[in-house]
């Protein structure tokens, strides 16, 4: 599990690091090329977007990872503290299962784009490369909520055998 960690871990800050990269200087390189050239780059705009949708997709594992997601805990917050850990647990549970119908949605996308061999309008590449962002985010975010709750599991036994009976 811990070398799947430092793998996804790696592929979440490389893909972040180069979509904000690429982002960056596409749309400075649009920025120069319209306003001091006055001919605007085509596939630029394009480029930026297809990098801010997998930012955005990876990014959420990599966000569920930190704990960087926003949450509504009024109410969690005034239960008891096991609890709390089991309310925890659910909402952890719930989300895996979400995301795993995600997963599988998005897969089948995949699938059928595929099938259309459909290119984007101005790079000319296959469609499906820019929709396979979702269910790589997806599956990183399973992978993520899963550690979560094996880690939950881990404390609360910890938790139940240093309680004194």
């Amino acid at each position: 599990m811990k070398t799947i960690d430092k793998l996804w871990g790696y592929i979440e800050t490389c893909t972040s690091v180069a979509a904000m990269l690429i982002m960056t200087v596409s749309i400075f390189m649009q920025v120069i090329f319209r306003y001091m050239i006055q001919s605007a780059l085509p596939w630029s705009e394009e480029l930026a977007r297809y990098a801010m949708i997998y930012l955005t997709f990876i990014g959420v594992s990599a966000g569920t990872k930190s704990g960087a997601h926003f949450s509504v805990t009024a109410i969690v917050d005034v239960l008891p503290a096991k609890l709390r850990k089991y309310v925890n647990m659910a909402e952890h549970t719930i989300s895996t299962v979400l995301f795993s119908v995600y997963l599988i949605m998005s897969a089948q996308m995949v699938m059928s784009i595929y099938s259309t061999h459909q290119l984007t309008p101005a790079m000319q590449l296959p469609i499906f490369i820019i929709y396979l962002s979702l269910p790589l985010g997806f599956a990183g975010t399973i992978f993520r909520y899963i550690q979560i709750l094996v880690n939950d599991i881990r404390d609360l036994k910890n938790t139940d055998a240093a309680s004194p009976a």
